[in-house]
């Protein structure tokens, strides 16, 4: 295989890695994240929208917004359940991780 052969491999396999990238934009900056389904939902706390943006790796989309409620809050995942602390009323929420 000649030089020019190699350079043109080189640059389909690099056009074919933009293929399988997908990029979604969020509606405020994300203040931490946690991995929830055994790595299927990626939780992204939006606190200037008291919000947590539910992104499925399965669909490659955020699938849904839950509000909290409040702009001070933390996160954290498991298999099948999300916590949000709200340090200020002192308050637990507990929410199912589901498309």
């Amino acid at each position: 295989m000649g030089v020019a052969a190699v350079a043109a491999a080189s640059a389909n396999a690099a056009a074919g890695a933009d293929q399988d990238k997908t990029v979604r934009a969020l509606p405020d900056t994300i203040q931490d994240v946690a991995v929830g389904g055994g790595g299927r939902f990626l939780l992204c706390a939006l606190p200037k929208l008291q919000q947590v943006a539910v992104f499925d790796a399965n669909e490659g989309r955020v699938v849904k917004f839950l509000s909290v409620g409040s702009n001070n809050f933390k996160i954290a995942a498991g298999m099948t359940k999300l916590l949000v602390a709200l340090p200020e009323p002192r308050v637990l929420q507990r929410w199912t991780c589901s498309a």
